[in-house]
């Protein structure tokens, strides 16, 4: 039996139907998964969508400050745009004045004058202070852009020689006594809980005669201490010499300095700090006080007259003569190998000469030499034979300076400034002024 054929409608059909009104309008369920930490593909920290909104949103923001200062900017100078590395570059004549910073009424040329007259002494406070009232600025103007003066324009250079400095073979060092009043405790913005520091002092490092490149530098010390030196000079200082008094601080940071070196650094110390040890037993308190300008003939004579006759004294003047022929020696350039010999002898006899003094009048203890008299000779016995083997580091090398001189002479016109200095009030300050002067 066949089956029961099939009828078609022969009616069109209607073409594309919409059925979204026909879906389900409910979103479907989302699994909760566990946070992406790490991108599968460079291993680097991932962030949600909503971190990452919120974070351009910011930088948007922060762009669109920068760019309307950079317009206001253009209104003054010409500005250029670099669509590479998306720097902005400023184009103006080296005469042209502008803000010390950004928004600040002040101008540069105005803070390098304030700097200039700083670096030769002149006291600020009063001449700032009347400089911002009569240019109706706000109260410290000047002292709030000197220090972004120091830190935004000198600091890069203070950087830069720097690090020439560590490259540098022979360092001269020495410190002098320089208040900081934050750091006593003394100023406004000091902490309840900060350590204070009784004394402060300014450090100053200067490239010895013999560097191709002199420079001098000066850095802010909380301390004196050992601790504090080491922040200053610091263990990628390739020095070979350092050149000191004969403070006990540089003998540790010395010794700290060589633990972590394949070459230990040399020490030597000053004879002219010897020298006027020497000077302090020999001369007449009155006459000492008058040294710089007594006739070198009217200074022998004194000498003279000091030991006539006293043998004691007369050995003590023959360890002067020794010295200041040291230093004569050291003055001629390119020694012969005879005078070099003779710098060696005349070292020796010092040497020899110290030893016979120094018996009954000083003792050991432990590793050091105290007195055991009260003979005046034998303070200067035990600053010898203390610092006996730094003080002759010089005889094997012909370019180690024998005396701190030159550092000292660089550090004598900072020392105006203890009584005037208007950036004495906190450490950054104190950062700011050494950049100043080494510059």
């Amino acid at each position: 039996m066949l089956p029961t054929p099939q009828t078609f409608s022969l009616k069109k059909h209607g073409g594309k139907v919409s059925n979204v009104n026909e879906l389900s309008v409910k979103p479907a369920s989302v699994v909760s998964a566990a946070p992406l930490e790490l991108c599968p593909q460079c291993h680097s920290k991932s962030m949600s969508v909503q971190e990452v909104m919120l974070k351009l949103k910011g930088e948007l923001t922060d762009t669109i400050d920068n760019v309307e200062k950079i317009g206001q900017l253009s209104v003054a100078y010409k500005t250029f745009f670099c669509e590479k590395c998306g720097k902005v570059h400023v184009q103006m004549d080296e005469k042209q004045d502008f803000p010390i910073v950004p928004g600040r009424q002040i101008s540069a040329l105005s803070i390098m004058e304030f700097n200039r007259l700083m670096c030769i002494g002149m006291p600020l406070d009063r001449s700032s202070k009347l400089f911002e009232k009569y240019a109706k600025l706000g109260s410290n103007t000047v002292s709030y852009s000197l220090n972004d003066y120091h830190f935004f324009y000198l600091k890069p250079l203070y950087q830069a020689l720097l690090k020439i400095m560590k490259t540098q073979r022979t360092l001269i060092v020495d410190e002098t006594p320089f208040n900081c009043l934050q750091d006593q405790g003394r100023g406004k913005d000091t902490a309840e809980d900060q350590d204070v520091s009784s004394k402060n002092y300014i450090l100053c490092t200067i490239s010895a005669p013999a560097e191709e490149n002199p420079i001098a530098l000066y850095h802010y010390l909380r301390s004196r201490s050992a601790k504090s030196l080491n922040d200053i000079i610091t263990a990628d200082v390739k020095a070979e010499v350092l050149v000191t008094d004969a403070y006990s601080g540089y003998d540790t940071l010395v010794r700290q300095l060589n633990e972590s070196r394949d070459k230990p650094m040399l020490h030597q110390n000053c004879w002219v700090h010897f020298r006027r040890e020497l000077l302090m037993v020999i001369l007449p308190s009155e006459m000492l006080k008058e040294i710089g300008s007594i006739p070198e003939e009217q200074f022998y004579q004194a000498i003279e007259k000091a030991v006539k006759d006293n043998a004691q004294f007369l050995k003590l003047w023959k360890v002067l003569e020794a010295v200041n022929q040291l230093f004569r020696i050291q003055n001629i350039k390119n020694p012969s190998a005879e005078l070099l010999r003779q710098r060696r002898s005349l070292a020796d006899l010092i040497d020899l000469i110290i030893n016979e003094l120094s018996e009954k009048l000083v003792e050991r203890k432990g590793s050091k030499w105290v007195k055991c008299s009260h003979d005046p000779i034998a303070k200067v016995c035990v600053y010898y034979k203390n610092a006996r083997e730094k003080l002759r580091t010089f005889l094997d090398y012909e370019d180690i300076p024998l005396c701190t001189h030159k550092v000292e002479n660089a550090i004598r016109p900072i020392t105006i400034l203890r009584t005037n200095c208007l950036l004495e009030h906190s450490p950054k300050y104190m950062e700011g002024m050494c950049m100043a002067y080494s510059i």
